[in-house]
């Protein structure tokens, strides 16, 4: 089982990354979905995080 404090850190990294790289911000989303889809093995946070994504 990994870190649960791991996905706290991708977080921190969309926030981080969210003004300063717009070009590449949409693919950093898509990382951190799969990455936290993964780390929670869930799909409670894939879905809040799509509609962060897909309803901004």
């Amino acid at each position: 089982m990994r870190d649960p404090r791991s996905h706290l850190f991708y977080l921190f990294l969309i926030y981080f990354t969210n003004g300063s790289l717009n070009a590449s911000r949409d693919f950093i989303y898509s990382l951190a979905v799969a990455y936290t889809g993964i780390i929670t093995n869930g799909r409670w946070l894939t879905i809040i995080l799509n509609k962060v994504i897909f309803l901004r």
